[in-house]
């Protein structure tokens, strides 16, 4: 097996994430304090929605998909890559931006090392919120030390933790804690069986939340369905939402074209279903596709649309004052997904979908860094751009 530890970042890989840190200094260094304060702040989801956003535009030649070709030419065959993104601060400022590369599969799964890592903050036990999650302040001074340094992810596997038993509320007198559970029989288990708990456990938590946040029709999210999307694999643009707009006696035409009406010649009714249809969205991207993709590694999210540094940029000084939830703010819908290499390889025979498409093999990685570094941040790259014809 290829072993990320003692191998560093492929060359033609670095060239596509200099992209990103190219990019995000050109933005950065010509922002105001205030957009300068929201970079640091959502530097993590920025990263990710450019990691999954295709550098074509209408194509699926995410980051993530280069990425992933280049080390399968290594002969990596039941792994999916996962690259992150660390900002490295001077005087509270981003000074540079490092990158590591992970393994996701069975044998050495990242999220294995930190549920470890995480029950050692609950030893011999620790002061949590009303909602069972660790207090912000720790996990902004601890975010460092997990594989994905955010406190989406660190909520995310503290709930999976509960979950799976590992830890325990204890009973208190005017506060919340909560303890290791040595006993849990979590740790007895294979790293196959301790995966395959996370994936169920992850499943009821997903079904749990968007039961919860999405009410409007009744069971939808449910475990039986959760459990579909992953069997069938692959996800085209809107066909959750559009099951979904069903039970409510809605379809995407009636969005669609509600969507292109201006502002003020909505009705109530129309800004209360273009609500849902956003919110829908981001849930679903926020506690199924980010879970069972960027986590879990099991799915491959992509995003057709190019990520444009400031567009995006100005939807977060736009919006940061909006009366909206995190996860509108925070979590654009992707395009589509499909299963991962370890996705496949996991599923098995239970998958019934197949790769959407796989992207060229014709890359010239000489062209592409050539692309990559002379187009200014408003430019978008064209495939011609870096394949080799024949």
């Amino acid at each position: 097996m290829y072993n990320l530890n003692k191998n560093k970042i492929p060359n033609n890989a670095q060239v596509v994430l200099n992209r990103f840190k190219r990019d995000f200094f050109i933005e950065y260094n010509n922002s105001s304090i205030k957009t300068k304060t929201l970079m640091k702040k959502y530097f993590q989801h920025i990263y990710r929605r450019w990691y999954y956003s295709s550098l074509v535009f209408n194509n699926y030649l995410s980051p993530s998909n280069i990425i992933n070709k280049i080390f399968l030419q290594n002969n990596i065959t039941n792994t999916t890559i996962l690259t992150t993104a660390r900002p490295v601060l001077k005087n509270n400022k981003i000074r540079d931006i490092n990158f590591k590369s992970y393994e996701y599969n069975i044998e050495n799964h990242p999220i294995i090392k930190d549920i470890c890592l995480l029950t050692s903050f609950f030893t011999p036990d620790r002061e949590i919120k009303n909602n069972g999650l660790l207090q912000t302040r720790l996990i902004e001074s601890i975010k460092y030390k997990f594989t994905i340094p955010d406190i989406f992810y660190i909520n995310y596997i503290t709930k999976l933790s509960f979950e799976l038993g590992i830890i325990k509320k204890l009973p208190s007198i005017n506060c919340n804690r909560a303890q290791i559970c040595y006993n849990a029989d979590f740790w007895e288990n294979d790293n196959k069986n301790q995966f395959n708990k996370i994936v169920k456990a992850s499943i009821e938590l997903s079904s749990k939340k968007l039961l919860e946040a999405l009410s409007e029709v009744d069971d939808f999210f449910n475990i039986d369905y959760l459990n579909s999307l992953l069997k069938n694999g692959i996800h085209i643009e809107n066909t959750i939402e559009n099951d979904y707009l069903k039970k409510l006696s809605l379809n995407l035409n009636y969005i669609m074209a509600t969507i292109i009406k201006e502002p003020k010649e909505l009705s109530k009714d129309e800004l209360k279903i273009l609500e849902l249809f956003n919110k829908l969205g981001c849930f679903i991207e926020t506690y199924f596709i980010t879970i069972m993709g960027q986590y879990l590694g099991i799915l491959n999210p992509i995003n057709t649309f190019t990520f444009i540094f400031p567009i995006e940029i100005q939807k977060y000084t736009n919006n940061y004052n909006m009366d909206c939830t995190k996860e509108i703010f925070l979590f654009s819908p992707s395009s589509l997904y499909d299963l991962s290499n370890f996705g496949e390889i996991y599923m098995g025979s239970k998958a019934k979908g197949k790769k959407l498409e796989h992207i060229p093999e014709n890359i010239d990685y000489r062209k592409l860094n050539h692309s990559l570094s002379t187009l200014n941040s408003f430019n978008e790259i064209k495939l011609k751009d870096f394949l080799t014809f024949k």
